[in-house]
């Protein structure tokens, strides 16, 4: 590591860590590393990169019943891909494709988590408004009487979010 100028391999995690690492560290790891991998392949290759996730979540995930819930997901993966034909890049929609597909996923397991014993892990939409405010498509809707105007979400800007994902993931 010191030729490649790393002088020091830090002892702490900081993009997955949690009081609770084996629920997890391995999930949060394995996200982080297709996002990643999307991200950083080239536009030739990023359809075969995203079969290629889709592939080793199906085949490898030590978790069946996770497997199986991505497996239906990645069913719908052609179509999918086609609704997001206005992005021209092949990159561009993969990338989009499996953020759409790990908030799903963060969706359902809000469902299973929201009265549980791992209120840490609490799944969200991503990125919140709190990160990135301009990814969200917020209309101000007011309501009866003289109450103040509430923000309600009408859905995402996904070159927002595309430009996002780039500066989370493009390390």
């Amino acid at each position: 590591l010191e030729r490649a100028g790393v002088d020091h391999w830090g002892d702490a995690w900081a993009m997955c860590s949690s009081a609770r690492s084996e629920l997890h560290a391995y999930p949060c790891g394995l996200w982080l590393l297709f996002h990643s991998l999307l991200a950083h392949s080239k536009q030739a290759f990023a359809m075969q990169t995203l079969y290629a996730i889709v592939s080793y979540v199906d085949l490898f995930f030590s978790c069946s019943e996770c497997a199986g819930h991505f497996r239906n997901l990645s069913k719908a993966l052609h179509s999918d891909l086609n609704e997001l034909r206005a992005i021209k890049e092949p990159r561009a929609r993969t990338e989009l494709w499996l953020w759409q597909a790990h908030n799903a996923v963060n969706a359902r397991l809000s469902k299973d988590e929201a009265d549980s014993q791992y209120a840490e892990f609490a799944k969200e939409q991503w990125p919140s408004r709190a990160q990135c405010a301009e990814c969200h498509d917020v209309v101000m809707v007011s309501s009866r009487g003289s109450s103040p105007s509430v923000p309600v979400e009408k859905g995402w800007r996904k070159p927002q979010v595309l430009h996002f994902l780039h500066r989370a993931y493009c390390l």
